[in-house]
């Protein structure tokens, strides 16, 4: 992991330890919806998030331990499921804003 050519040691287990509990303890929600709609034989949007989030999660693990030269994609697998919750918090209370006008 290199970003502005500063080189950190480990930077990829880093990124692996500071990953995985963002995807699977923050993204719980997103996987449960997603199953719930795999259980009705139906997708949703959560459904796409899951599975674009864990192609991601589960090729950096693949490559972190067995071929570190092919590079990751923890962060934006990370990035994906923070902003996908930050805008199910957030979209209420714009919402409730937005009808108080």
């Amino acid at each position: 992991m290199m970003p502005l050519k500063v080189y950190v040691p480990h930077g990829s287990f880093i990124l692996f330890l500071l990953a995985t509990p963002v995807q699977f303890i923050v993204g719980y929600d997103i996987y449960r919806s997603a199953w719930v709609a795999l259980r009705n034989k139906s997708a949703n949007m959560d459904s796409l998030i899951a599975l674009g989030t864990t192609a991601a999660y589960m090729f950096s693990v693949y490559t972190v331990f067995f071929r570190p030269e092919l590079g990751q994609y923890f962060e934006a697998s990370a990035i994906l499921i923070t902003f996908v919750i930050l805008e199910d918090i957030l979209r209420p209370r714009l919402k409730a804003r937005l009808l108080k006008r």
